[in-house]
């Protein structure tokens, strides 16, 4: 004779643990209006009070894509692709015979790619996390423009790539499988673009894109 133990006849819950899901993927859209800082000899000219040379920093902007690939609840990859269009203005006074006014005006087009390393805090009582991210960007310059006085100056003295490090810090809300991000950007060239001219070697005035700026955010979580 078998004998069954009634409790295994008992309806029992199913308290089997589901595991969190850490590996998730990422796609989205970033806008930014940024700053073209040029980092050369009349940027460092225009911080002297006694100078003749004062720069004017304009609201610019950057569209971009990019990917997150989340390996645990804290790190995360980022891969980005973005189309930026900078312009800064710097007015100084030339020397001759008489002081005479200058107006150059540098307009910049590139697309841009980076990867960076990301850090993630999650805050406890409402759906918002800190990000943190930084690594390199690569950067073709398609195309840019030289004014002085209004009029377009024709040579060519910029080289068409640009390499550096960007970094950003943000704040994102999650709204179901959607993140909506605001957020702080900022990179800093590493390689002098400037390839001289007639009158002036590269090595006499190096130049280095540097930009930054707020960016708005929406991404989706697959």
């Amino acid at each position: 004779t078998i004998n069954y133990d009634d409790n295994l006849l008992i309806p029992q819950k199913d308290i089997t643990l589901q595991k969190e899901n850490k590996f998730n993927f990422r796609l989205g859209i970033k806008y930014s209006p940024s700053v073209l800082y040029l980092r050369n000899n009349k940027s460092k000219k225009s911080k002297d009070e006694n100078s003749l040379t004062s720069l004017s920093l304009k609201a610019n902007y950057s569209l971009g894509i990019f990917s997150d690939f989340y390996w645990n609840n804290t790190f995360h990859i980022r891969n980005e692709i973005s189309y930026q269009s900078l312009q800064e203005t710097f007015n100084y006074y030339a020397v001759n015979l008489r002081y005479t006014f200058v107006k150059n005006d540098i307009k910049f087009n590139k697309i841009q790619f980076s990867s960076s390393i990301g850090f993630q805090q999650k805050m406890k009582s409402i759906p918002l996390s800190f990000e943190t991210r930084l690594g390199p960007y690569f950067s073709y310059i398609t195309s840019y423009q030289l004014f002085e006085n209004n009029v377009e100056m024709s040579n060519n003295i910029y080289s068409n790539f640009d390499l550096g490090f960007r970094g950003d810090v943000a704040l994102t809300w999650n709204i179901k499988a959607y993140y909506i991000g605001l957020g702080f950007q900022g990179q800093k060239g590493i390689i002098n673009v400037f390839k001289g001219s007639e009158n002036l070697p590269n090595y006499l005035d190096k130049t280095y894109i540097n930009s930054f700026g707020a960016y708005l955010s929406l991404t989706y979580q697959f």
